[in-house]
């Protein structure tokens, strides 16, 4: 078909075989599109950014933001795409990290239809609170697909409260298909104690810049891929964060072609897929461009004026309850 998209992969000249014709959603999960038999190409890894988020548009104060309206709406566009795609993605995994943007986002984009009754759940129906929370229908598990949550792959834990998930007993009930064995805790100590050392060492300055350092989000995202490099899928998607995606594929690169460093290391955009082929070791050895979904500029001009409307509120209030007490 004259439309569809090109399946040739870019080549940084790391290996002489270069063809591929890895694409689409799990169509046919027992043959694989591309035969990564050879350890210069072992493993296929969908990277994806979560969709919009509260915090994106200014309510970055909300515990553990839901996905908004524009989000889910992005989640459905990637759906889209890759479903037109002209041969299956044969996923075999999706690894998420346990924040709720990123389940929700996971959902969306490789879940199944709108559950009904009698349908595995892989996530609840969502009940809308203004700006907080967006209605979703509930989400049908795909069969043969498992969800697994690491909190390996979380965002870079800043000051801000975004950036804390919620108790895993709440988030289990409404994740009720996904695999949250591999997070240890209840209530998330990792935020509490990064806040803890943060305060610590009295450092200043935006809660977005305080907290997690770069070198320790790289050190837990080579973790994390060491563990996804030891298993055996070898056609998987990992949904995770601007920064940790940012800087887990910098450390992933060191030493790599600039040429490939530039193009996996720029800022993702909202619910923006780049596909990446590793070697045994788990380094990028391609770039897949006929898979990839350029995703969607964040819209910062609704932080401002989100954030500007929120802190008038806040004066209004304050002015309101001294006039009372006068």
């Amino acid at each position: 078909m004259a439309n569809e998209a090109s399946l040739e992969p870019v080549s940084y000249g790391l290996v002489d075989e270069i063809a591929s014709n890895v694409v689409a959603l799990n169509k046919h999960p027992e043959t694989a599109s591309e035969p990564l038999r050879s350890s210069d190409r072992y493993k296929i890894v969908h990277f994806v950014r979560h969709g919009e988020g509260y915090h994106n548009i200014g309510f970055e104060s909300l515990d553990d933001t839901h996905l908004t309206p524009a989000g889910w709406e992005q989640g459905a566009k990637l759906q889209q795409h890759i479903n037109k795609l002209s041969r299956p993605l044969d996923l075999q995994a999706v690894f998420v990290s346990p924040l709720t943007r990123t389940l929700e986002t996971a959902c969306a984009v490789f879940g199944g239809p709108a559950a009904t009754d009698g349908d595995p759940v892989l996530m609840q129906e969502s009940v809308p609170i203004d700006h907080e929370r967006t209605h979703h229908l509930a989400i049908a598990k795909r069969p043969g697909v498992p969800f697994i949550a690491h909190e390996g792959c979380r965002e870079r834990m800043s000051m801000n409260r975004c950036d804390r998930r919620r108790n895993l007993s709440d988030t289990s009930k409404t994740f009720p298909g996904v695999d949250f064995s591999r997070v240890t805790s209840d209530d998330d100590v990792a935020w509490e104690a990064s806040k803890v050392k943060t305060l610590a060492a009295n450092e200043f300055g935006s809660k977005y810049l305080l907290g997690e350092k770069e070198a320790d989000v790289a050190k837990r995202g080579l973790e994390f891929m060491n563990w996804v490099m030891e298993r055996p899928e070898q056609y998987v998607a990992v949904v995770s964060h601007r920064e940790w995606l940012k800087f887990t594929l910098r450390a992933l690169t060191e030493g790599a072609p600039p040429e490939m460093v530039k193009e996996l290391t720029r800022g993702f955009r909202n619910a923006e897929m780049r596909s990446v082929v590793l070697n045994a070791r788990g380094r990028p050895v391609d770039v897949l461009r006929g898979t990839h979904f350029p995703g969607e500029y964040p819209r910062h001009y609704l932080f401002a004026v989100n954030w500007t409307k929120r802190a008038m509120n806040g004066v209004a209030s304050n002015v309101v309850r001294r006039l009372g007490r006068s």
